[in-house]
């Protein structure tokens, strides 16, 4: 059967594919997602040509399986949202109801703006929801991101608009067929609501890597290097990851610790107060940044010549760098944030930490001294990352939505 699907992403997939993980990822399952159906697909994603009337840009073609691309500028956050000239907004919701009605499948990611607009759009579909498919990350409350803005009128404008969205939210959940969501929390939140549609637990889009190499983590005592890979953003702490490591050299004088943080520098005020907090702690010689390195050869060296992560922030979704150490067979020591716990389970596939350089510090004692704990880490999570790859995703969505 030729079957008609689009995708509505907040992500934008096709400016960044070369060296945006996050994105490319998605570009790459939706990729497989059409070659394993034999039908193309349309994705609805922001491109950040903020005044421009949406049009189709024919982008990528694999198999004779074209990805077809609208352009969505107001997709992407409250703030392109609120931004966007009523004009532009108004043709674009347009475009968007009457292309709709064209597809048999409607798939939507929705922890930001998409479900506030998805609930303005309903009753363009209501009568036949069960060609709608949510895929939910997690409490959309604790994704938004409210601008500090000294403009009285345009905080108001987006706090009424996270009011929305959070009102919304079981609302459209409730409606449509099919709930993809990230990790048991969810499952267990959404199941308690009664909702008909059939609902599953997945993982995050992951894919494994073309190298089987592992990492041969704590081999090279005294030499142990711990890696790092984030933005360098304040809820990431990397100020943490940088006390921790500070603490660690401090507590064990015969390692030579090393540390590496791979990441881009998105907020030069922050990255000034880390390297200010690094010269100060004297560990600039120690503690390397190397910015950002898109997911390919280089940064699987990076994994595999390591030999513990540190995951330092106060706040995340599901971070899919630890699936990524995940792979490599990289031991994990994690704060217990975000959709952390729906995953990683202390004392079986990481260890916990508090967000403190002590926290950090003890744990990673337990890792060197124990062998046998790093060999259980290891064995877990390398069981637990096989089992979530494209195949089994996409099959898991064909199941669901009764399409295999």
């Amino acid at each position: 059967m030729n079957y008609k699907i689009c995708f509505f992403l907040d992500e934008p997939i096709f400016k960044y594919q070369a060296n945006y993980y996050s994105s490319s990822t998605w570009l790459l399952f939706i990729l497989n997602f059409s070659k394993t159906i034999s039908s193309p697909v349309t994705v609805f994603s922001p491109v950040k040509k903020i005044n421009e009337i949406p049009s189709k840009l024919q982008i990528y073609r694999q198999n004779d399986c074209p990805l077809e691309f609208v352009d969505l500028p107001f997709y992407e956050s409250f703030r392109s949202f609120v931004k966007l000239p009523f004009k532009c907004l108004f043709k674009q919701l347009v475009f968007v109801y009457k292309s709709i009605n064209n597809f048999s499948h409607i798939i939507v990611r929705a922890p930001n703006v998409n479900i506030f607009f998805f609930n303005l759009l309903w009753f363009r579909f209501r009568r036949d929801s069960s060609k709608v498919h949510m895929v939910m990350s997690g409490n959309i409350l604790t994704q938004a991101n409210i601008s500090k803005s000294s403009n009285k009128i345009n905080l108001f404008i987006e706090k009424f608009i996270i009011f929305l969205i959070s009102n919304s939210e079981g609302f459209l959940a409730s409606r449509s067929r099919t709930l993809f969501l990230y990790g048991d929390e969810l499952l267990r939140r959404f199941s308690s609501l009664h909702f008909p549609q059939k609902v599953i637990t997945r993982t995050p889009l992951f894919f494994s890597s073309p190298s089987a190499t592992l990492a041969k983590p704590f081999r090279n005592i005294p030499t142990i290097k711990i890696l790092r890979v984030s933005s360098i953003i304040p809820s990431k702490d990397i100020l943490l990851f940088i006390k921790s490591v500070h603490l660690i050299k401090k507590s064990f004088p015969n390692l030579n610790i090393k540390a590496t943080i791979v990441g881009p520098h998105k907020d030069k005020k922050y990255l000034n107060v880390i390297l200010s907090e690094m010269q100060k702690l004297n560990l600039n010689e120690y503690i390397s940044l190397r910015g950002q390195i898109p997911f390919g050869p280089e940064l699987f060296k990076i994994y595999k010549s390591h030999d513990v992560q540190f995951m330092t922030s106060s706040s995340e979704g599901i971070p899919r760098v630890l699936l990524e150490g995940d792979n490599f067979g990289l031991p994990l020591i994690t704060t217990k944030v975000g959709g952390i716990p729906s995953f990683y389970i202390h004392d079986k596939n990481c260890l916990i930490s508090e967000c403190t350089p002590k926290s950090f510090c003890y744990q990673f004692e337990r890792m060197i001294n124990s062998p046998q704990l790093i060999s259980n880490l290891i064995a877990n999570q390398l069981r637990y990352c096989r089992n979530y790859n494209f195949s089994s995703i996409i099959c898991q969505y064909l199941s669901a939505m009764k399409l295999s």
